[in-house]
């Protein structure tokens, strides 16, 4: 982990591919599959592969040739590697027309008949807001047959962004001149927006269970009748898990024709689209309904609670963000209300309070971590006993879960050893521990903390210019030069 943080940064987008109709396995009820049949660069990079299976998760719902144009989609797929380390691929789909090599039946096809294409870019960057514009521009430009603009585009995205933590960086992308800046650290989810999404779905006691749920690692199952919502729900869970990173099997849209995957015995967090739920084939999971905030807990599953003297100031955080008026809703003459806070900061004052939710839980770890050097890479250890007698806690179900579980045996193992670049996290178990010694506001401490959380990850906004496209064709991108070689 500390050598990758201080290698150069990611580039903004290592691949963008192109997902097309496979006609060699389209079937009689026009149903096929998805195949790339365009991908840039075209080799592989030294320093990441391009995933294997985009074509399969392209398209939660079936391959199929329809009558009806419906608008364009998009969604977020979160990819996992060997080593735990995330990339994201975000999928624009659009509907083309159909020519009469696509049908297999043409004479009782309808008149006109649509086919799915996806446009799709693969980044180790969870700007998922900016990448929907970037897949908007390079589709339009196709789509409308201007293939020189949508090649510069990818030419810009893939080799043009050399990105800085400190200052915004520029570039063009058809008539959107966009500014993008590399999160100040590499360790702190970007979390876009996604977290007060997730809450004002769920609400305080839903979202707290459903966290409870993650960390006890049990199998974790979204629905929702909507992709965006369960791309952004996933990945909402995976801020609020921060400084735990979850490692076990995570796929944000299961297709439907990879349902089987939810037999699996080792704990996971999926999603999927309403239409593929069938509740009488799934056992042992906690479902959680994001279109009505419902959470059902199956018979046999036991999710620990959380300690009152811990529950009870994360409770307090969530209902002063989510629930502001409710301080002063007995007074008869209330102050003027504030203006309504926009997403970014809701997000990054409901991250805050889960935050300080586990340095209250983890304060003083580093005391019970036993570093044994006579191996040949660092074995660090965690003396649980020590551990709890040191912060005098009592053995709760939760706790001896937490301290148990592989999500915090990861967590000893990436930031157990010492002299390594510290980060939000650490800062707040610092201010956590100066604030009960000094007797501080806790409250001004988590906006201050909060406000870390918002500077993080901050964007500039989008500066839009006119530009007009020109007249359709239907030749294919051509690769430049310069992709043909691994870069």
């Amino acid at each position: 982990p500390i050598t990758s943080l201080l290698s150069p940064l990611p580039r903004l987008v290592d691949y963008l591919a192109l997902v097309e109709f496979d006609k060699e396995r389209l079937a009689d009820d026009n149903i096929g599959a998805g195949i790339v049949t365009q991908r840039f660069p075209r080799v592989d990079r030294d320093d990441n592969a391009f995933p294997p299976s985009l074509a399969a998760i392209s398209r939660p719902q079936e391959w199929r040739l329809t009558n009806e144009k419906r608008p364009a989609l998009y969604h977020v797929e979160v990819l996992t590697d060997l080593n735990g380390r995330h990339q994201y691929a975000c999928f624009l789909e659009v509907q083309e027309k159909c020519t009469s090599a696509d049908v297999i039946d043409i004479e009782s096809a309808p008149s006109v008949l649509y086919k799915p294409k996806i446009f799709l870019l693969v980044s180790r960057h969870s700007l998922f807001r900016l990448f929907a514009v970037c897949l908007h521009k390079i589709s339009t430009a196709h789509c409308h047959g201007d293939n020189a603009a949508a090649e510069v585009m990818i030419s810009t995205l893939l080799e043009g962004v050399p990105l800085r933590v400190d200052i915004p960086v520029s570039l063009t992308l058809g008539d959107a001149r966009l500014s993008v800046r590399a999160a100040a650290s590499r360790m702190v989810p970007v979390s876009d927006g996604c977290v007060a999404l997730l809450a004002r779905s769920l609400g305080i006691h839903g979202l707290i269970l459903c966290m409870r749920a993650v960390l006890s690692e049990q199998k974790v199952l979204l629905i929702s009748s909507y992709m965006r919502m369960l791309s952004a729900a996933s990945w909402a869970i995976n801020s609020l898990l921060y400084p735990f990173e979850y490692s076990f099997t995570q796929i944000t849209i299961l297709p439907s024709h990879l349902l089987e995957y939810l037999e699996s015995p080792t704990p996971f967090l999926m999603g999927i689209m309403r239409e593929a739920f069938e509740p009488s084939e799934i056992s042992d999971t906690v479902m959680v309904d994001l279109d009505t905030g419902r959470i059902s807990i199956p018979d046999g599953v036991s999710i620990p609670s959380l300690p009152e003297k811990f529950e009870q100031p994360l409770t307090a955080a969530l209902q002063a963000v989510m629930y502001p008026e409710l301080r002063v809703i007995d007074l008869v003459s209330p102050p003027p209300t504030a203006p309504q806070r926009d997403d970014a900061v809701t997000d990054s004052l409901i991250r805050a309070a889960f935050t300080r939710f586990y340095a209250d839980i983890l304060e003083g770890y580093r005391n019970a971590l036993l570093l044994v050097r006579v191996y040949p890479n660092p074995h660090i250890d965690f003396h649980h006993a020590a551990f709890l007698g040191f912060r005098n806690i009592n053995r709760h179900a939760f706790t001896e879960s937490l301290l148990n579980s592989h999500l915090f045996q990861l967590f000893v193992a990436s930031r157990g050893l010492p002299f390594r670049p510290c980060d939000t996290f650490d800062q707040e178990i610092a201010r956590s521990m100066r604030t009960y010694s000094e007797g501080l506001n806790r409250q001004d401490d988590l906006k201050e903390l909060a406000d870390e959380i918002y500077q993080n990850e901050r964007q500039d906004d989008l500066i839009w210019h006119s530009r007009i496209l020109q007249k359709t064709t239907s030749e294919p991108l051509a690769c430049p030069e310069q992709f043909d070689e691994n870069r």
